[in-house]
């Protein structure tokens, strides 16, 4: 801009140039996009990461801040979410939670915009636990290294209750089977197991009755997330049968 100023005699005082530059009255336009392993995230529990997308998609000049809220905008990040490039960035969720965020995009103007995410972020990392137990023996909470041959021993019937524990996502199901001989277990912990026989509720029992032999009970306890744990019995022996006794009586005849 260039600026004079003329007084009533028609004196003109000197041109004197203004330079107006970095004026900038354009509102951002926040979009936010959550991911998870590369697909849309819909708010359900999941065991994988979150990343959460901000980006400016206005022609604000100058750069975009991003900062973030997890109690409803009440408080802001100190920082603003580091920037991969201009009028974008990426926050990456990782530890177990269950928020709601929201997004505050700042131009170098100062004009700001809010918006959330369309839903909680919800991440449980956390492997459930479980344990089941013969009612009139004994509990365990792992996979047992069974040994063989076997040397526990019951000549009735037993129950078994399973009970099983998650605090974030919760229990999603919970499924057994029975088998005679120990299962391999895999480098990860995962017993080779390719057929699960039966599902249970949580705190469910159900007896083992018949037939008699050797016995495994097998469990695989997976929560809301993804998130699967095992848990084994040690072997043992159901045997029902009573012994079978003969006598056969040995004398002389010829004496008493």
């Amino acid at each position: 801009y260039a600026v004079r100023a003329t007084n009533g005699a028609g004196l003109v005082k000197e041109v004197k140039n203004i330079v107006i530059d970095k004026v900038d009255t354009t509102q951002p336009v926040l979009i936010v996009t959550a991911l998870s392993e590369g697909q849309s995230y819909n708010g359900n529990w999941t065991n994988k990461n979150v990343e959460i997308t901000v980006k400016d998609d206005s022609t604000a000049l100058g750069k975009t801040d991003f900062y973030y809220s997890t109690c409803g905008g009440n408080t802001w990040s100190a920082d603003p979410i580091p920037s991969s490039k201009d009028k974008q960035a990426t926050l990456v969720l990782s530890d177990d939670c269950n928020t709601e965020y929201m997004f505050n995009a700042e131009t170098d103007a100062g004009l700001h915009v809010e918006s959330g995410t369309a839903n909680p972020v919800k991440i449980d990392k956390t492997l459930p636990t479980g344990t089941v137990e013969i009612l009139e023996y004994s509990k365990w909470s792992a996979l047992v290294n069974v040994l063989d041959p076997f040397n526990i021993f019951f000549n009735t019937p037993q129950e078994v209750e399973i009970n099983a524990a998650d605090t974030a996502s919760g229990i999603k199901e919970i499924l057994y089977t029975i088998v005679e001989d120990p299962v391999a277990v895999d480098a990860q912990g995962v017993p080779e197991i390719t057929s699960w026989d039966h599902t249970i509720t949580n705190g469910g029992s159900f007896m083992i009755s018949n037939p008699d032999g050797d016995k495994i009970v097998y469990v695989r306890i997976e929560d809301n997330a993804g998130n699967i744990y095992y848990v084994s019995t040690d072997g043992f022996v159901l045997d029902q049968v009573k012994p079978d006794i003969t006598a056969t009586p040995s004398f002389n005849a010829d004496t008493w």
